[in-house]
């Protein structure tokens, strides 16, 4: 579905902040892998889904899109 939307014109964006915390997460749960946070960072940065772009922040991002008068809308499926 990833791929059929990026196909039609869709944008992904993900935060370098948040995927930080992440490996982070991922590295100091148990079990430990012993594998550093820094190294899973960069190994989930090399594979993200094709055509989706790393950015410092996703706040920043998303003010930079809203000013560019895009609209951000969230839905949440419960």
């Amino acid at each position: 579905r990833v791929a059929a939307l990026a196909r039609g014109g869709a944008s992904f964006f993900v935060c370098n902040n948040a995927l930080t915390g992440f490996a982070t997460q991922v590295a100091e749960r148990p079990p430990h892998t012993r594998v550093a946070a820094g190294t899973i960072h960069d190994d989930l940065a090399t594979h993200l889904v094709d055509g989706a772009m790393l950015v410092p922040a996703g706040v920043y991002a998303l003010n930079a899109a809203q000013e560019a008068r895009f609209t951000y809308v969230q839905a949440t499926i419960g």
